[in-house]
């Protein structure tokens, strides 16, 4: 496993949970959200809240799985200085009404991870967006 698929698979779980989870709140920017079951008052009150994504703690069986993977890497001499590119595919599901987040929001949650993983040379960029409209999969 080259460094690429590591770290491609390791954040499509939580950059997919973080879009479906998160997705809704900016379709109501202003008024009430419910998020995870959740209501909250606002956007921001969601914010202050500290939550930001979706995706659960890791197991013990999970951690020991990623340094076991890690130790493999640093093992094999896996080269780490330098940028990895990262195609992301949005698939928005909404239902007519909400959820149809505006491209500037997606562009937002990259910019966020670009700044994050800046500091280990990730760069995530948008490959394309899939819009579906389905009342059943979004509720």
């Amino acid at each position: 496993m080259n460094r690429r698929e590591f770290v491609t698979s390791s954040v499509c779980a939580c950059l997919a949970t973080t879009v479906a989870r998160v997705g809704a709140p900016f379709a109501a920017e202003g008024g009430p959200i419910t998020v995870g079951g959740k209501q909250y008052a606002s956007r921001k009150t969601f914010v202050e809240t500290g939550r930001r994504c979706g995706t659960p703690l890791p197991s013990l069986y999970d951690i020991r799985r990623t340094q076991r993977v890690r130790s493999a890497l640093r093992t094999n001499h896996v080269e780490f200085n330098t940028n990895t590119i990262i195609p992301v595919h949005f698939h928005v599901i909404h239902d007519g009404a909400t959820g149809n987040l505006p491209d500037r929001q997606l562009k937002a949650q990259v910019d966020l991870l670009n700044k994050v993983y800046a500091p280990v040379l990730l760069q995530f960029q948008i490959a394309d967006v899939g819009r579906h409209q389905n009342e059943e999969w979004y509720h």
